[in-house]
């Protein structure tokens, strides 16, 4: 990846070494044609540089084709200014930089800052040893990790109130934490209906003993969710949230087969995430 990046405008005068730091925050990624890459408007997390493949630019004067070999080296974001829409004209290969993790080394400076949650790595093996990993590709887990923010706590302290609304997802990280009655442990996660549908929490979130929790942005989890490419073919299992009522009930969960894959279609982003938190809890794989 260390040539390939060189290629890109704002690499180009980088030596080896620093090549070699840009390299590791960054993902290759591989997408189907007719595919959204960034909505009119959207704030792009990363910068997308196109390897192979045509886009579209959809401007205000129409829409413009942008192949890998027109870019000069340039971001997607630079090709389409002013919020522009951008979707996949043919399969697209583009290497996606997360420049907020490099911008002092690209400011002349020698030290690239590094997050703070990277220095508790237990909570992460948790996380993505259960279900929830198979949701996405590791590679677009490993930018979301990166996104965390921790809060070290103590016994007794409050994580989120009940009645507030969360701003994010929460992961314990470590310690304990009791929540809707629950007692959660490293990797265990919560909050995430208050967070996406932005709806009250229904209880205190508060660390039983003294801890840390990562909190995921709800922005970065929509940005994940829109990195989702579900199966051409359904599984034998469908759960449509546009035919079945408001909230999918316990009833209706527990009717699933928990051995067989569930396709999970319609909804809005938030609901389709909160539903399918829900059955990943119960160990149901969601496709």
């Amino acid at each position: 990846m260390i040539d390939e990046l060189r290629t890109f405008e704002p690499f180009r005068f980088l030596d080896r070494g620093a090549l070699a730091t840009v390299a590791r925050h960054a993902n290759r990624l591989r997408l189907p044609e007719q595919r959204t890459v960034r909505r009119r408007g959207q704030r792009l997390a990363r910068e997308l540089f196109l390897v192979e493949g045509v886009v579209a630019v959809h401007g205000g004067t129409g829409v413009a084709r942008v192949s890998a070999g027109s870019t000069e080296g340039r971001s997607l974001d630079v090709c389409a200014p002013d919020g522009a829409e951008i979707s996949t004209v043919t399969a697209v290969e583009m290497i996606a930089v997360d420049l907020s993790s490099i911008r002092h080394l690209l400011d002349g400076g020698d030290e690239v800052s590094s997050p703070e949650v990277a220095s508790v790595d237990d909570w992460m093996d948790a996380l993505l040893q259960g279900p929830v990993l198979r949701w996405f590709p590791p590679t677009v887990w490993a930018r979301l990790l990166r996104t965390g923010t921790l809060k070290r706590l103590s016994a007794g302290e409050r994580i989120l109130a009940r009645g507030s609304i969360s701003d994010g997802v929460f992961v314990v990280a470590q310690g304990f934490v009791r929540f809707a009655g629950n007692h959660l442990s490293r990797g265990e996660f919560f909050a995430e209906e208050s967070a996406l549908m932005q709806c009250p929490a229904d209880d205190d979130a508060v660390m039983e003993t003294d801890g840390a929790v990562v909190c995921f942005a709800r922005a970065d989890i929509f940005e994940l969710l829109a990195e989702y490419d579900a199966p051409r073919t359904d599984s034998p299992q469908r759960l449509d949230l546009d035919e079945s009522e408001s909230q999918a009930g316990e009833t209706l969960l527990a009717s699933l087969d928990p051995q067989a894959p569930v396709a999970l279609r319609g909804g809005d982003p938030a609901r389709r995430l909160v539903v399918a938190a829900k059955l990943m809890r119960r160990g149901i794989t969601v496709v």
